[in-house]
């Protein structure tokens, strides 16, 4: 789960986690499910460009 870009400083570390990551976190798993039902992601964001820069989950 990836929830924000860090440079485009969506999240600092004065915010607090209630209000931001376990929202984002609940927003990710409801698009996940709707996802996995529809094979429809509504939960925007992008694709990582797979140009070296980002790491993979599972080799």
């Amino acid at each position: 789960m990836s929830f924000f870009e860090p440079e485009m400083e969506e999240w600092t570390p004065a915010m607090p986690l209630a209000a931001t990551t376990v929202s984002w976190t609940v927003d990710w798993l409801n698009s996940f499910e709707f996802w996995t039902v529809t094979g429809i992601w509504p939960g925007g964001g992008h694709h990582p460009t797979g140009d070296g820069n980002t790491r993979r989950a599972m080799r």
